[in-house]
């Protein structure tokens, strides 16, 4: 790692955190709003950071991450749910689990907004340029933990989405083996490309494309 990179490393843990505080806060904001006031009495229903980290996940994967060159990513304590306390179990799983994805979609339009604000007000070109490196960053890591979290694969938020449009006895069958082949996934993930080349790449650009034009200016996915 050169000296050069420790400024943005720093800035990318940063976003990461901010990034899962608002992904977690999302889904304790929805398992209240639809009745359930476990996360909300555990001070899970905050945008503090503290009461997300997991040490390991929110900190020193991250940074590891980063430091050699493989990107930033991180995860957060999971957020508690007791499904007792849904109404509607199957519609109200997956409108929670999708509350996360949608609060990193949410953050990535807004930083493209802001991006085109800082154009129309024609910034300071310093201030302006260190900025939006961070809005970028933001964009970028907020479409790539939306992106994988919406893999329907256990305990993703994908997954969770899923349980609103299976039957009962399906979701069960397909959640069993889903667990069976979780290392299979792993091992796919980190040994080969394909989760970037078939998946995270195009689905992505499409993010990007639309959040071009949002933004004003060409963004490098």
């Amino acid at each position: 790692m050169k000296a050069e990179q420790i400024p943005i490393i720093v800035i990318s843990v940063i976003v990461v955190l901010i990034s899962l505080t608002f992904h977690e806060a999302a889904h304790a904001a929805a398992a209240a709003a639809l009745g359930d006031p476990t996360a909300r009495k555990q001070g899970r229903l905050s945008i503090n950071p503290l009461v997300h980290i997991d040490i390991f996940g929110t900190i020193v994967l991250p940074i590891l991450l980063a430091i050699m060159n493989l990107g930033v990513f991180g995860y957060a304590k999971p957020v508690p749910v007791d499904p007792s306390n849904l109404k509607h179990l199957r519609r109200d799983d997956a409108l929670i689990s999708a509350a996360g994805p949608g609060a990193n979609c949410a953050l990535a339009i807004v930083s493209a907004l802001s991006i085109r604000f800082m154009m129309i007000i024609n910034a300071p070109h310093e201030a302006a340029s260190f900025i939006i490196t961070i809005l970028f960053l933001m964009i970028r890591i907020n479409i790539f933990l939306m992106l994988f979290n919406l893999l329907p694969i256990p305990p993703l938020d994908g997954s969770g989405i899923l349980h609103g449009v299976m039957s009962p006895r399906l979701y069960a069958t397909y959640v069993n083996a889903s667990r069976r082949l979780m290392l299979v996934f792993l091992f796919i993930l980190l040994l080969t490309n394909w989760f970037s080349t078939f998946y995270l790449r195009p689905v992505g650009n499409v993010f990007f494309l639309i959040l071009e034009h949002v933004a004003g200016i060409q963004l490098v996915w």
